[in-house]
């Protein structure tokens, strides 16, 4: 630490204002301060886990003067010190966080400095700390329309709620002179919202119906704002029915949405009431103009056809002619699926078809033909009927690792019926370069002989694409393939630079399913050498390494192929790469917490939580909910969440997840 503040020190003096460079060269002051700024970050993004955090923000670059030495100096000098400020707040808990920003704010003396810390706070996602600060700068007569956006936007990322309607009800009763520009509609969204977040029922239904304002339609102004949300507030709290009923009404109105049809016709259809789940989703228009609601409004309309009494074959293959449009080929897979449940078996396969010309990619293309082939051997095809899509499919894609092993997957999973055509069709595949390896493991697993076949490639020093294509090959039939492979890879020199493309995920995996724990030790050990170097923690985009958001899934991928160890030490190592948590940690920060969940180290993970959750990084809240859940701590629920000084929107939302209600999709 010591060494730190001397070498800070002596970087400020060189560049500190009024000085000049070595070369004689005289900057302007404002460039030096935020010279200095970027010394600083660079400096305390590195600060070692060991070295005390409140020690080395309060003392590298307190030695700088308090005092610009010219005016034009005051607001980058401010910008320096925010950054100092932000540092810090890092490593302090909410309650300490407020002190230091009510501290610190007091001390700005530039106009524009408290906008730009609010807005510093909130790109930090401390946008709990900075609501004040705007709370401050709107006052009791907001100035700006982008003042009042600015507040309503953190109280929104920051879940908390009740600054934000102490405003909205000044501004929408006339307490408060709006600034121009400030409409009422903004208004009575932003009051919607915010009592949604506050679980507030009764003053939603009263809003929906009080006769504040006509609109030239001459219906309730906001009317159909305040449904809408109610509608989706009753949904969060499980209020099904209350919901259906608010929903009704908004569709009586004209103000349904194609959501709130989608969401009336989910909820019907799982309440076993499928003619009126229909009769909502009729009112959705499927002309592409919002393509995520249509496409779940076609799934929905296919799941209420295939369900039918008998199935309704017709209308699925119309909603699968609609559905060509959308560019979804797990739309049109499900589709067929339906078809062929439903008994049309041309339709489906008519369909398929359509959707693989339209594909550019041979793997898409591939793995369309795959998935028909699949259906229609499900269904009680035998091969005759089947082997035309499946030679299309592997002369598309032949030497893809994924169409290798898809077709060797449903070579274990069919041929037991019909072993002899199998064998004859997989001896046909042997024939051609391109699908010799496919025909090869085809042919080896139909006649009992993967061992003799691993045994053979052993002594071809297979390397790069070949080894990938004959190990996932033989690994996508099962056991007897598993056990080829693991004999495989003993006897192969294998770089870990090319083997699977030099993805560890795909490595991880494989020696999951080989059991390879070797090979798995070696990789985990060079992952951890790499987490702890400098271009690992601070990359940029000119640098071409792999960093965290690249590698972290790899601590999932050993706990999930069975390597438990190496993924606790791995998640551990990428979390003390992290100097700071942003919105990019949120996927880490879950995936950790759940498994240390499902190891029982139930306070390891509510100590890891806790600093994303008090943060705005958009962490899922339902973690939380499984934590407390699987530790038998929902009885103190309550204590906990005031213990872990949580936002009183989440606490809200934390406490209705706990009792069983679904959130809303948005929320």
């Amino acid at each position: 630490l010591a060494q730190t503040r001397k070498l800070f020190a002596r970087q400020a003096a060189e560049n500190f204002p009024n000085k000049r460079s070595q070369d004689g060269e005289t900057f302007p002051e404002i460039q030096n301060w935020s010279l200095l700024e970027s010394i600083f970050n660079d400096i305390a993004a590195r600060r070692p886990p060991e070295v005390d955090p409140t020690a080395f923000y309060r003392g590298v670059g307190a030695e700088i003067p308090a005092l610009p030495q010219s005016p034009d100096g005051v607001a980058p000098y401010e910008g320096f010190e925010t950054a100092r400020l932000l540092w810090l707040l890092e490593e302090l808990s909410p309650p300490e966080r407020a002190r230091e920003v009510e501290r610190f704010t007091a001390l700005l003396r530039d106009p524009g400095s408290p906008l730009e810390l609010a807005r510093s706070l909130e790109a930090r996602g401390f946008h709990r700390e900075a609501i004040p600060i705007y709370d401050r700068i709107t006052g009791t007569e907001p100035a700006e329309v982008s003042d009042v956006r600015g507040f309503f936007g953190a109280c929104r990322q920051a879940q908390e709620f009740g600054p934000a309607l102490s405003l909205v009800n000044r501004l929408l009763a006339g307490e408060v002179k709006s600034p121009p520009g400030l409409t009422t509609d903004y208004l009575i969204q932003n009051h919607a919202e915010f009592l949604v977040q506050a679980r507030d029922v009764e003053t939603l239904a009263a809003r929906a119906q009080a006769d504040v304002a006509i609109d030239q339609a001459g219906r309730i102004r906001g009317q159909g704002t305040y449904l809408s949300a109610l509608a989706r507030l009753h949904r969060n709290l499980g209020n099904e029915d209350a919901m259906l009923r608010v929903l009704a009404h908004l569709r009586d109105r004209g103000y349904a949405s194609e959501e709130d049809r989608l969401t009336a016709a989910q909820t019907l259809r799982k309440q076993g009431k499928p003619d009126e789940a229909l009769e909502w989703l009729k009112g959705i228009v499927l002309d592409r103009q919002q393509p995520v609601a249509e496409i779940a409004a076609i799934r929905e309309l296919a799941a209420l056809h295939a369900d039918a009494t008998p199935p309704r074959a017709a209308e699925l293959a119309d909603l699968g002619r609609v559905a060509l449009d959308y560019d979804d080929s797990a739309l049109i897979g499900d589709l067929c699926g339906a078809l062929f449940r439903a008994g049309d078996k041309a339709a489906a396969r008519s369909l398929m078809l359509l959707r693989a010309r339209k594909e550019d990619s041979p793997e898409f293309r591939a793995s369309l033909l795959f998935e028909l082939a699949r259906l229609e051997l499900v269904g009680g095809d035998g091969l005759a009927e089947v082997e035309n899509d499946l030679r299309a499919a592997t002369e598309i894609a032949p030497t893809t690792a994924t169409a290798t092993a898809t077709f060797l997957k449903l070579t274990a999973e069919h041929a037991r019926r019909e072993p002899q055509a199998w064998l004859a069709f997989c001896r046909s595949l042997e024939t051609r370069p391109a699908t010799r390896v496919t025909g090869a493991i085809g042919a080896a697993f139909v006649e009992g002989g993967l061992g003799r076949y691993a045994e053979a490639e052993a002594g071809k020093n297979l390397t790069g694409s070949d080894l990938d294509r004959v190990l996932l090959g033989l690994v996508a039939v099962g056991e007897p393939g598993v056990a080829a492979a693991r004999e495989l890879l003993g006897a192969t020199v294998v770089n870990a630079a090319t083997l699977m493309d030099g993805d560890p995920l795909r490595q991880i995996a494989l020696y999951g399913a080989t059991g390879d724990r070797a090979r798995a030790s070696e990789l985990h050990a060079r992952l951890l050498a790499e987490s702890v170097s400098d271009h690992f923690r601070n990359g940029n985009q000119r640098d071409l390494s792999p960093g965290f958001e690249q590698r972290w899934p790899a601590a999932r991928a050993f706990a999930d192929a069975g390597f438990l160890p190496e993924a606790r030490t791995l998640f551990a190592a990428y979390r003390r790469s992290l100097s700071r948590l942003t919105w990019e940690h949120a996927g880490f920060l879950e995936s950790y917490g759940r498994f240390l969940i499902e190891r029982g180290d139930f306070a390891g993970a509510e100590a890891l939580l806790a600093p994303g959750f008090q943060k705005s990084i958009g962490l899922n809240p339902r973690v939380l909910v499984d934590l407390y859940r699987s530790w038998g701590k929902l009885n103190e629920l309550d204590r906990r969440m005031e213990k872990l000084f949580l936002p009183s929107g989440l606490r809200l939302q934390v406490a209705s997840l706990a009792a069983g209600s679904e959130p809303a999709v948005d929320e």
